[in-house]
């Protein structure tokens, strides 16, 4: 392999890494909505009639957004991204004892 191969595979693992570590990071957190603590996800183009709530503020995930067109001669990466992360929920975090009550009533 050449410096030139080598290089291009260290960037594409590091693009992978970073991939990975943003699903595992933003899968979904309880936020306050209608004064309820509530958990809320993230939604893409391709699930966005199913994940979508309407009483729910959601902001454009640029950081999907700037991974998922580096990452475009690849089909996965961007696809994965804009059709199920490309807008994140951004109404304030709920306190950790409201989530634990959340969750135990549950």
């Amino acid at each position: 392999m050449t410096t030139k191969e080598v290089g291009k595979v260290i960037v594409l693992g590091i693009i992978f890494i970073f991939v990975c570590i943003s699903f595992f990071i933003s899968k979904g957190e309880y936020q306050i909505v209608d004064n309820k603590c509530t958990y809320v996800q993230h939604y893409g183009l391709i699930d966005k009639d199913i994940m979508k709530k309407d009483n729910i503020k959601y902001d454009l995930n640029w950081y999907n957004v700037i991974l998922g067109a580096s990452t475009f001669k690849g089909v996965v990466i961007p696809v994965t991204l804009f059709g199920w992360y490309l807008f994140e929920p951004v109404n304030p975090p709920c306190s950790k004892y409201d989530e634990l009550m959340v969750r135990k009533n549950k």
